[in-house]
């Protein structure tokens, strides 16, 4: 017959001392401390970096609206679409180019008494010129130049940047405001004159990033406290 074999397990406990287990129960006690603290870090310093670009990108859009009011030509006007296969939706949005001298225009000028467009047979080409004496003209690439003043070209809609939407209605409302050729407000940066919008200021959603960074920054610091305050009472229950 075989020899049975037997395995035993001793399972030997020492007791703790009262330091060591007032430390565990401190340790435990602060780890709610230490989690709040960590996400309260990240959330103040995430909130602070989109609260603080999105308020600087406000302020360059609200800077945008003291800019020099002229009058420009549109050079192209067209809607644009982007059709997404994954998520079976349609973006909408415009493209606008156009010229502009930088003659500051005020209200009540008349646009006829500055300005002549003279567009071609086919329709597809026009030229700006200012009425007055012109010291040199060329035309290719609608670039002019009189009296030092040179014809210059954009591309921007608003400050914000261009905007992509499933509403096609705003996309639709600059195409229809910007018919091809036609002379429209262009607002030109005086400091910096190949800086250019066509609407000026800033866009409503403009503030989201400012609001949201602010909340998210501002629940960092609630975290901040939380953790202050269980800090302190697992000290005091030392």
């Amino acid at each position: 017959m075989g020899q049975a074999s037997y395995r035993y397990q001793a399972k030997v406990t020492f007791p703790l001392s009262g330091e060591t287990s007032d430390a565990i129960a401190s340790m435990d006690n602060q780890k709610p401390a230490v989690v709040f603290g960590v996400i309260g870090s990240i959330f103040t310093l995430v909130g602070s970096g989109i609260a603080f670009c999105g308020w600087n990108q406000l302020q360059l859009q609200r800077a945008s609206s003291k800019w020099t009011r002229t009058k420009g030509m549109v050079t192209e006007s067209t809607l644009l679409k982007r059709v997404d296969r994954h998520r079976r939706s349609t973006m909408w949005s415009a493209r606008l180019n156009y010229v502009y001298f930088t003659i500051p225009f005020d209200e009540g000028t008349n646009v006829e008494d500055r300005y002549k467009v003279t567009v071609a047979e086919d329709g597809k080409s026009a030229e700006l010129l200012p009425i007055g004496t012109i010291q040199q003209t060329s035309t290719s690439d609608y670039h002019f130049s009189f009296d030092d003043v040179e014809l210059r070209e954009g591309s921007r809609i608003r400050m914000a940047g261009q905007v992509w939407s499933t509403w096609k209605g705003n996309a639709l409302q600059v195409v229809k405001e910007n018919a091809l050729h036609s002379l429209v407000d262009i607002f030109y940066d005086p400091g910096n004159k190949e800086e250019s919008v066509r609407y000026p200021g800033a866009e409503p959603f403009s503030y989201f990033f400012s609001i949201f960074g602010g909340v998210f920054a501002t629940a960092g610091l609630g975290s901040l406290a939380v953790a202050l305050v269980l800090n302190r009472r697992g000290q005091g229950n030392k």
